[in-house]
């Protein structure tokens, strides 16, 4: 069954928003394909696990990097934006990503240089850009100015697409820069489900029929799609696309190393605990996999749902002032 490992990753459904998402990404890479006389530039914008490297990644796969005669031809490249970027840094990862033996020699105009030139011998149509809320340092509240400007002059010399995701802390970098803002348009928004909400409901029981459909075809699993299970789920996971993959995935692993073919409601709960980092966070709902519990979905309820896989504040570490033992000093003392 070791062939079943990747069952989830594998399921892709297209609910509303992200299907939305996918036909503009598309829009845009047909528009630049097609000989585009300007960058066009699009962000997606969401919490946490709300699906926007699902996204990205979905459309990278449909447009495969090949090793040609004349070299790598990469319509789509995919970057990860690394923590505080610097123009050095970036160009040398996509430099890097692009195949470039030398991708770290030479000074920032050289590699900029150069990656311009790589960027059309293999066919860049479009840039994605991931994390791209990296660009905001939240501890200084500052955007970096210098490497976003640099980005928007390469997509003026590359006239590519440009595609960047992240949290909704992205927005600073863009609107902080004023040229770069005037490329791009509406962003695409991916939010987490709202119970409350009769058309993402909706679409929430659909994606577990899917879920459920898919992996039947393996396993023998109880209707993830069935009202009362359905909301259990919901409460679970917050709604969030990023938490239900993860939990189902766990689960079709614990099943395929126990040799399984049935994955019951207890096998998720079980997968759900060892799927959800922090265990405090979910301290202030109910177990929704208490079979004893009946979940009933009042808006206090769904109103604290909300809050999983949201930040947890910062308390803040006061300092004790030093005592002094004779001539010696005791040190700073940490209290929380």
């Amino acid at each position: 069954m070791s062939d079943h490992r990747h069952l989830i990753d594998n399921i892709l459904v297209p609910h509303t928003v992200f299907q939305v998402a996918l036909e503009r990404l598309e829009q845009c890479y047909s528009y630049v394909k097609g000989g585009a006389s300007e960058p066009v530039c699009i962000a997606i914008i969401g919490e946490s696990r709300t699906g926007k490297t699902r996204c990205a990644d979905a459309f990278r796969r449909k447009y495969p990097a090949l090793r040609t005669d004349d070299g790598i031809q990469c319509p789509v490249l995919h970057i990860v934006v690394p923590s505080k970027p610097t123009v050095k840094s970036l160009a040398e990862l996509i430099l890097e990503s692009l195949g470039a033996a030398d991708w770290d020699r030479g000074t920032e105009t050289s590699k900029t240089i150069r990656l311009v030139k790589l960027m059309r011998a293999c066919g860049v149509v479009a840039l994605v850009l991931d994390e791209f809320h990296h660009f905001y340092d939240k501890g200084s509240h500052r955007v970096q100015f210098l490497v976003s400007d640099w980005l928007k002059n390469l997509i003026g010399a590359t006239n590519v697409a440009l595609f960047v995701s992240g949290l909704p802390s992205l927005q600073f970098v863009i609107d902080q820069n004023e040229q770069l803002a005037g490329r791009f348009s509406s962003p695409i928004r991916m939010p987490r489900f709202d119970w409350l909400q009769d058309e993402q409901r909706s679409e929430w029981l659909a994606i577990l029929g899917a879920f459920t459909d898919s992996i039947r075809t393996k396993f023998d699993m109880p209707d993830l799609g069935e009202d009362g299970l359905a909301l259990r789920m919901y409460c679970a996971t917050g709604g969030l696309m990023g938490y239900l993959t993860t939990t189902l995935r766990q689960a079709v692993w614990n099943a395929v190393d126990t040799d399984s073919s049935v994955i019951t409601l207890d096998d998720i709960r079980v997968a759900h605990e060892s799927a959800i980092w922090s265990k405090e966070a979910l301290a202030h709902l109910p177990n929704p996999f208490d079979r004893s519990l009946q979940v009933y979905p009042s808006p206090e309820l769904i109103e604290r749902t909300k809050l999983i896989g949201t930040p947890k504040p910062v308390v803040p570490i006061k300092q004790r002032k030093a005592k002094v033992i004779g001539a010696v000093t005791a040190g700073t003392v940490l209290a929380t």
